[in-house]
């Protein structure tokens, strides 16, 4: 199964700048929503596994603020 389209980078990318203006909760939302979409991947693959765990540490940090 490929991987790429449970990926959304653009989303992500939002997140991080929302996250880089200091604006958590709307980094946390955009974080949230491509995790959610994410986990919908059922593959075996390490990629889709390590960026999960990025925006698992992201939406932590975004909320501890």
């Amino acid at each position: 199964m490929d991987y790429t389209k449970f990926i959304d980078d653009a989303l992500i990318a939002r997140g991080d700048m929302y996250f880089n203006m200091k604006s958590y909760s709307m980094a946390k939302s955009c974080y949230e929503q491509a995790l959610a979409k994410l986990r919908r991947y059922n593959g075996d693959r390490s990629h889709p596994a390590h960026t999960a765990q990025y925006l698992q540490k992201r939406i932590r940090e975004c909320s501890g603020r």
